[in-house]
């Protein structure tokens, strides 16, 4: 079965173990809705995972990662809306995330330390667009 033109994948709340699949970025490039939080999930954030462009919602939250977050994740220009509270990333935010025009949530929590003050102030504006 071909799914390369899948717009929405939610496997939220499935109890999902192992690592995120580097192949999400090159077998589902129509992709627009990427759902995989409160799971199991372990690893580090694929960084080919890149190559999803269409990607406008990603929620990775309430799982297990730890790492870096990708500067090649800063080609995701649609992107919206990007949550991963509750994990233990570390490192700071990717100066390259600055080109995301039409961000309106981003949900990082306590997961990322956060070393310049331009990324700061990308963290509020998208805090403050959440009403919080």
């Amino acid at each position: 079965m071909q799914v390369t033109s899948l717009k929405l994948l939610d496997l939220s709340g499935n109890a999902l173990q192992g690592t995120l699949p580097a192949a999400i970025g090159t077998a589902l490039q129509s992709l627009s809705v990427l759902l995989l939080g409160s799971n199991s999930l372990t690893g580090t954030l694929p960084t080919a995972w890149y190559s999803l462009t269409s990607l406008n919602v990603a929620d990775l939250g309430d799982n297990n990662l730890y790492g870096f977050l990708p500067s090649s994740w800063s080609a995701w220009s649609n992107m919206r809306g990007l949550r991963l509270t509750s994990n233990s990333l570390t490192g700071s935010l990717p100066a390259s995330y600055g080109s995301w025009a039409g961000i309106q949530e981003l949900e990082l929590g306590a997961t990322v330390c956060i070393h310049s003050c331009d990324h700061v102030l990308l963290v509020v504006v998208a805090m403050h667009c959440m009403g919080r």
